[in-house]
C-alpha cells in the first residue's frame, strides 16, 4: 500500500465512524433522557416513601410524647456525634500500625498453624 492509499483508507474509516457517530449520538441522547426520567421517578418515589414513613411514625407515636420527641430528634439529626475533622490520614495510619504491632507482640509466642483453613472449611467446623 502506498502512502496515498493509506491516507485514503483512513479518510474512509473516519467518514464511516462519523456517520455511525451521528446514529450513536441519537441513541445516546435517547438513553440519557430515559436515564434522567428514571432518576426523577426514583427521587420522587424516595421523597414520597420518606414522607409516608415520617407521617406514619408521627401518627403512631403521638400518644407517647417521649417517643415522638425522640423520633423528631432523629429526623432533625440531633444526638448524632459531630464529625471530627481533627484526625489526619497520617494519624489514622499510625493507629493501625500500632494496633498491628501490639497484636504481633501479643501473639509472638503462639505456635504457627500447620495448615491454613479457607473460608469454606471454617464454615464446616462445628463446636465440640
Amino acid at each position: 500500500m502506498s502512502l496515498g492509499q493509506v491516507t485514503d483508507k483512513r479518510l474512509e474509516l473516519a467518514a464511516a465512524a462519523a456517520a455511525g457517530h451521528s446514529q450513536n449520538t441519537a441513541a445516546s441522547t435517547a438513553a440519557t433522557d430515559a436515564s434522567r426520567t428514571q432518576r426523577r421517578v426514583y427521587r420522587n418515589l424516595c421523597r414520597q416513601k420518606r414522607q409516608a414513613f415520617w407521617q406514619w411514625t408521627v401518627d403512631t407515636e403521638k400518644a407517647n410524647p417521649r417517643r415522638l420527641l425522640q423520633s423528631i430528634n432523629t429526623l432533625l439529626g440531633y444526638g448524632r456525634l459531630p464529625f471530627i475533622n481533627e484526625i489526619s490520614a497520617e494519624r489514622f495510619q499510625e493507629f493501625f500500625e500500632e494496633k498491628v504491632a501490639s497484636i504481633r507482640v501479643s501473639t509472638e509466642s503462639a505456635t504457627v498453624p500447620d495448615r491454613c483453613w479457607s473460608f469454606g472449611h471454617v464454615m464446616a467446623l462445628r463446636p465440640m
